[in-house]
């Protein structure tokens, strides 16, 4: 991704869920950017800030080099780079002219530290925007094609060969998240990520009928030597770069949403916008980001896991990010948690600054990578526009572009490092001698050696020298690198070789040889025998590698490497773990026929087994997932096979409890509608189990299908004085899935009994859902008794019905409620209502509403002239303002709701940015970020985003972090608007003091000037 667009992605800003805007010059946009002149290569050089002992040098920089958007090495130590020069424009229907984007090779054949020869090899790109060396030759991303172009060597410099497509469908939707940062993984495949907003459908041109495989936010992978293609994790938002640390463990850098990420196979993570392609998770992964970590803004791009060795050693397994609205370089320290990673802040007390300062806004780092010196290679997009909102200005730079070398020189400034040793040529070397290198303490050279030893052998008897050196003493990293390059040997099955390696004192080895047992095609009983020894070791990496490898295990049963695995009593509190093991648990629930077998055997370990899985959560988690992943399946077969289980088992409360549980879940997406096959379960067992929790699932359970002892017994709680908020809480869940009068007026006179506010707007939400026109008279009567965010959460609800709609209005003119209470979504919603009646009355207590004028750039300009007269700002204020407004849906240091991206690290130093986004969200909106509105059977109207969407419900997410599940079978209407969540107006009403204060709160809050 382009830099200068590449924050471009990030800018899904700061009070909008719109995608970042889009310059349009026809329409007269201003085109922001920052305002000082660039500096030359030399005085930028000088501008550079770094911890002492460090400094920063040119490789190269224009006119040899412009917009690199992509690097990669070779083994001579030469930089191969991808210049773009065409975004963001896609090259229309019938387009003649050539692309203007290209590959450039850039040596220093002296190992001087500068670049001193510059090869164009390929020209006739367009929109290229990533780039890997490897297998002789060139992997190029130009969506819509992954390409390859082989090299070979003439005495003028490389030459290219004609082009390969090797993958096609990549999409072109959002030109700032196309395929980028291609890269090898320890495994050897070729590694990439792509954005949020981009909808790509993968195909192989070498089987041209096999159905495409959807991809868009995540990252993929494929095999040169077997041609495949997989999206190996699902998620996050526009990720632009990826790397692995010395045990081989994953890390992307993101925008918008939190910016570093630990991703294992088969995971599916939170995601900025739209829905996951990997349905029935029913949960999903967050990031590494923890206790409120962040760096100013996060347009990141790039990430390198530091493994060189020319820092000192404090520095090795950190990771060091671009970032491109601080034109700086990041550095969080990574520390093991469970199976994965916590990121903090390298940052000592007293440092102000980052890893590296540029201290010129021109600096645009798009990739860091560890190159054969040890130094920390970056990539500088350099130009004066950080933003895709700037990316069709008339004056972005097509000239300017840097490689800078971050070193390490200790007391000996300006000592001599060169880029690589003279006449270097790793490919040249022989196999002896390469087994050599993977021993190397630079990074670079051990993962060279091993893709070159991967490009030169396959089969087993070409190896010895690996072999040998696997199982000698050796240090952990190199032994490390042999594991990964004798992958082809671990794969024909060796059992003594095998044995020893999962026998490892390194828990890294031993995760491997786990993880490779998915990658074999075969899946011979050897590696379940592995598995099964694997999955009772006792680190967390072991066991998360475990699980993502019987998850590949399709046709073998796993179920006796399922039942260990849950039998670990720490693995329920693992960030990864539970994921990951419930996705190994599905391949199994759902293969034909085996559900009832599978369960069976969950439920019938070995005595010591059963003893230890009685109380274990973890079974309740999985049973709970399985029976939903089976009503979701409408099985009824195997439903009725867990009905019989339920009615019968003594021996397991836990899984028991999980299936009831899962039951009731289930209800939400169903209507209330109760599953075929549950018709014989012991409802009047079941609610008389000693185990309180089983009793109390199976009795709401037997409440919503209707039992009328059990809708007395559930909403008890809500006419009980003793009873705990918990307890009411449960009650009022349980309430909003039966729609009835004797329900209806257990919720009414619970709000009347004066419960404090929280529990009123949980009542108020469950009487939105199942309430009646006397209802909305319940919560008029209690408006001024709530809170003011009650109230505008009121107002919303109040705004689903059109009778209540009314009755709001009429409250407003009998000062009952007030006009302030409406939020601009609010207002927005009675814009639109079409009953002539309410439209009248709107005018008449609320008055006329101007939906915003179609050019927003008087109102923009306004607004800015508030922001730079100079005036004092009261932030105090202007975080009240922003509890009203933007935190009702997003979330700014860790205070507000979620329904937006997080303001914390959004592009919001950028004042005209954040008042285009807040003023126009509608300019763009990204796929995901549209109004859904639905109107259901029962004549509620609900909006919000689509965040889940299965074959029997949809879920929105709406301001107040409100959710509403609707039973497909419920909708009677459903559209999806071209218009964004956020509405419209939410400052142009304000007075002046009020924007003032609202926006420098956003812009430089309080949390950020005392760091």
């Amino acid at each position: 991704m382009y830099m200068r667009t590449f924050s471009i992605f990030f800018l899904i800003l700061t009070t909008s869920f719109s995608l970042p805007i889009l310059a349009k010059e026809e329409l007269g946009k201003p085109h922001v950017g920052t305002k000082s002149l660039p500096l030359s290569p030399m005085e930028a050089q000088k501008k550079f800030t770094v911890p002492k002992g460090f400094e920063v040098r040119i490789f190269a920089s224009e006119p040899d080099v412009a917009n690199p958007i992509g690097m990669s090495f070779d083994e001579k130590g030469r930089l191969w780079i991808v210049e773009g020069y065409e975004y963001p424009y896609e090259k229309k229907k019938g387009e003649t002219r050539k692309g203007r984007d290209r590959v450039i090779c850039l040596e220093d054949p002296d190992g001087t530290g500068k670049a001193t020869k510059r090869t164009v090899v390929v020209e006739d790109l367009w929109l290229a925007s990533g780039i890997c060396y490897g297998n002789g030759g060139i992997y190029v991303g130009q969506a819509p094609y992954l390409l390859f172009y082989p090299i070979t060597e003439t005495p003028t410099g490389p030459k290219a060969g004609e082009r390969q497509i090797l993958l096609t469908g990549f999409g072109l939707d959002d030109k700032h998240e196309l395929i980028n940062s291609l890269c090898w993984g320890p495994d050897g495949w070729l590694y990439f990520t792509q954005g949020v907003f981009t909808h790509s459908n993968i195909v192989n041109p070498t089987t041209p009928d096999a159905k495409p495989i959807p991809f868009d936010a995540g990252v993929g992978r494929y095999h040169p030597k077997k041609q495949i293609f997989e999206v190996w994790a699902d998620g996050i938002s526009n990720q632009w770069g990826i790397d692995w640390d010395k045990d081989g463990n994953a890390f992307v850098s993101a925008c918008v949403i939190d910016h570093i990420w630990h991703v294992v196979h088969g995971g599916v993570y939170k995601r900025q916008g739209g829905t996951p392609n990997v349905p029935y998770t029913y949960d999903l992964l967050g990031s590494i980001n923890k206790d409120g970590h962040r760096h100013h803004m996060a347009a990141y791009a790039g990430i390198n896991i530091y493994q060189g060795n020319l820092f000192p050693k404090e520095y090795l397994g950190t990771a060091f990010m671009g970032n491109i609205h601080g034109n700086c370089i990041d550095q969080d320290k990574l520390t093991p948690d469970g199976s994965s990673f916590r990121a903090t802040d390298m940052r000592t007390k007293d440092q102000t600054g980052e890893f590296l300062e540029a201290n010129d806004d021109w600096f645009r780092p798009v990739s860091t990578q560890t190159g054969p010196d040890g130094a920390l290679w970056i990539m500088d997009w350099y130009d004066k526009y950080p933003c895709y909102q700037n990316s069709k200005a008339p004056d972005l730079d097509r000239e300017r572009g840097r490689i800078w070398r971050v070193v390490y020189v200790g007391n000996e400034a300006g000592k001599v490092l060169p880029t690589h040793e003279k006449g270097m040529d790793i490919n040249a070397l022989k196999d002896d001698d390469l087994v050599k290198m993977l021993t190397h303490n630079n990074v670079w050279q051990r993962r060279t050696a091993q893709r070159i030893f991967t490009e030169r052998f396959s089969a087993s008897d070409k190896l010895p020298a690996i072999l040998k050196l696997i199982t000698s003493d050796i240090p952990v990293q190199a032994k490390q690198a042999m594991v990964w390059t004798g992958a082809d040997v671990i794969y024909a099955g060796d059992m003594a070789l095998l044995n020893r390696l999962a026998e490892s004192e390194n828990p890294a080895t031993r995760a491997w040889v786990a993880r490779l047992a998915g990658e074999e095609l075969l899946h011979r009983s050897t590696w379940l025998r592995i598995l099964e020894k694997l999955a009772a070791d006792s680190d967390p990496a072991v066991l998360a590698a475990v699980a993502e490898s019987t998850r590949l295990l399709t046709s073998q049963d796993t179920s006796k490497i399922i039942s260990s695995l849950i039998n670990h009593p720490d693995v329920i509190n693992d960030p990864h773990i539970p994921f990951l093991i419930w996705r190994a648990v599905e391949v199994q629930l759902m293969r034909p026929g085996n559900s009832a077998e599978f369960l069976s055997k969950l439920a019938t370990t070995n005595d010591h087994a059963q003893r230890q899985i009685n109380d274990n959560s973890m079974l309740q988690i999985i049973s709970k997932k399985s029976i939903r992943r089976l009503i979701d399946a409408n099985d009824k077969q195997s439903i009725e096979m867990v009905i019989a289980m339920l009615n019968t088992q003594k021996d397991h409360p836990r899984m028991t409890a999980g299936f009831i549980e899962g039951l009731l879940e289930s209800q939400k997406s169903r209507g209330g509608k109760r599953p075929a096959g549950t018709e014989k379960l012991d409802i009047a067992g079941l609610s008389s189990n000693k185990d309180k929790e089983i009793a109390n699932f199976t009795l709401r359970l037997a409440a919503i299908w209707g039992d009328a002892a059990a809708i007395e017994n559930g909403l008890a709680p809500l006419a009980s004085p003793n009873a705990s908020d918990a307890d009411k809480i449960n009650a009022l869940q349980l309430a909003q899935q039966i729609s009835n009068d004797a329900t209806r007026s257990a919720v009414a006179h619970f709000m009347q009994s004066n419960p404090n506010d929280g529990l009123k707007l949980i009542a108020i939400r469950t009487l939105g859902t199942i309430g009646d026109d006397n209802s909305a008279t319940t919560i008029l009567d209690l408006f001024k008794s709530l809170s003011p965010q009650s109230r505008r959460d009121s107002v919303e609800i109040l705004l689903s019905r059109l009778t209540w709609t009314k009755m709001l209005l009429k409250a407003v003119e009998n000062k009952q409620a007030s006009k302030d209470d409406f939020s601009a979504s609010a207002l927005r919603t009675l814009s639109k209502q079409k009953d002539e009646g309410v439209q009248v009355m709107f005018k008449k207590v609320i008055g006329t509403y101007h939906a915003p004028d179609a050019s927003k750039e008087p109102i923009i300009a306004a607004k800015r002239k508030i922001m730079e007269d100079g005036k004092p700002v009261d932030y105090k204020a202007g975080h009240e303002l922003a509890q009203k407004t933007c935190l009702v849906c997003h979330t700014f240091f860790g205070e507000g709701m979620h329904v937006g991206p997080d303001l914390t690290g959004s592009g919001r130093a950028n004042l005209d940015a954040l008042l285009h986004n807040v003023i126009d969200p509608n300019e763009v909106i990204g796929a995901g970020y549209e109004n859904t509105m639905i109107e259901t059977k029962d004549n509620r109207t609900l909006a919000g985003r689509l965040i889940e969407e299965t074959p029997d419900h949809v879920k929105l997410l709406g301001a107040g972090d409100k959710e509403d599940v609707i039973a497909k079978s419920d909708i009677a209407t459903r559209r999806t608007e071209k218009i964004s969540v956020m509405p419209e107006g939410l400052i142009d009403q304000m007075k002046d003091d009020e924007v003032r204060n609202l926006l420098s709160y956003i812009l430089h809050p309080p949390q950020e000037q005392k760091k």
